[in-house]
């Protein structure tokens, strides 16, 4: 892994590229990633909005890149925009349909949201991916599927909190009390912070 000064050195090799031949867009895409590495934004967001301006091999990455920038300003539409223009281009591309669910979630389109996870889960199966694809099942008010997918993301790492953290959930809506408690230890013994809703509602209910 670079250190800051290493990204900000790499990052003035990529610009003393981009100056000697400004219309590659790949030599921008490579700027734009040594900005970001090196912790300049506003320098990242321009060279990757050059990058797709350009065109090069690596204009999904630009775009789902600014659309990072995007979300992270709160224009969840450009945001929107910008990863469905990624997946016009390369459909199979894993982290914009992940990237899509999430938005969608966000704004409410459940179903949507979990049509595009699953897309994203099928071709990122990854214990992150999955649990996002599960709180999308939370959403649509399916925990069955919920506490599947949160089982497949455990059978790859039985230590990430945030399955355990889904599952917790999943159990409290399928009645399921003790095991929701269960889970819930085991999110702190993973070292997660436990879900605050899901404990707050088991309190009120020890407390009754």
């Amino acid at each position: 892994m670079k250190t800051p000064e290493q990204w900000r050195a790499l990052a003035q090799e990529r610009q003393q590229a981009v100056d000697a031949d400004p219309d590659n867009g790949s030599l921008q895409f490579e700027l734009a990633e040594a900005l970001f590495g090196s912790g300049d934004m506003a320098g990242a967001q321009e060279a990757y909005a050059r990058s797709v301006d350009l065109g090069s091999e690596h204009t999904v990455q630009a775009l789902v890149q600014l659309a990072g920038f995007a979300a992270g300003s709160g224009n969840l539409e450009e945001c929107r925009a910008r990863l469905n223009q990624a997946l016009e281009r390369n459909p199979d591309y894993g982290p914009a349909w992940v990237n899509l669910g999430f938005v969608l979630l966000q704004q409410g389109e459940v179903q949507q949201a979990v049509d595009a996870l699953a897309r994203g889960a099928e071709l990122e199966p990854h214990p992150p991916v999955l649990t996002r694809l599960a709180v999308a099942y939370l959403a649509a008010g399916q925990p069955d599927l919920c506490a599947e997918v949160s089982r497949k993301a455990l059978d790859m790492d039985p230590n990430f909190g945030p399955a355990w953290d889904t599952l917790a959930v999943a159990a409290y809506r399928q009645g399921d009390k003790a095991k929701a408690r269960e889970y819930l230890a085991k999110v702190e013994e993973a070292g997660f912070p436990p879900n605050p809703e899901l404990s707050a509602l088991l309190e009120q209910e020890d407390d009754t």
